[in-house]
């Protein structure tokens, strides 16, 4: 699922499918019907949609750009890889999160876990709480 303009018309993988932009429930049952979330970003330095990809439940395969890493936990709810990861880099990873179903199944409730207790909206609220005020009071 992306709204990146670029992706129209690329061509994908067997398996793989762009989807141009969802909201609501059309993404909500877009996350229900997948096994994984893959971003292989190199320019989203704050990932909001692997957040709400872990909140499902799906192990994640993300870069590691900006904050990124700070939202996947490395081989507990998906994996992160560095930047210039290969494309060979990637699809090892991804056959990772699949090769082992107990390790897959752990992933999966380590990540609506994670969610849960360090990404949802009030664990948001007391990081901005706490990063404000100094920011302000020096401005």
């Amino acid at each position: 699922v992306s709204t990146d303009p670029s992706l129209a018309g690329a061509r994908w993988p067997e398996g793989v499918r762009h989807v141009p932009g969802l909201a609501g429930e059309a993404l909500r049952e877009a996350y229900r019907a997948a096994d994984a979330f893959v971003l292989p970003t190199r320019r989203d330095h704050s990932s909001w949609v692997a957040a709400e990809a872990q909140a499902t439940g799906l192990p994640v395969v993300i870069a590691d750009v900006g904050g990124t890493s700070t939202v996947v936990r490395d081989g507990e709810t998906g994996f992160v890889l560095p930047r210039t990861a290969s494309a060979d880099d990637w699809a090892a990873a991804v056959d990772r999160v699949f090769e082992d179903r107990a390790r897959y199944g752990a992933m999966r409730a380590a990540a609506r876990a994670h969610a849960a207790r360090a990404l949802g909206s009030a664990r948001m609220r007391e990081a901005v709480d706490a990063l404000l005020p100094p920011l302000l009071a020096g401005a």
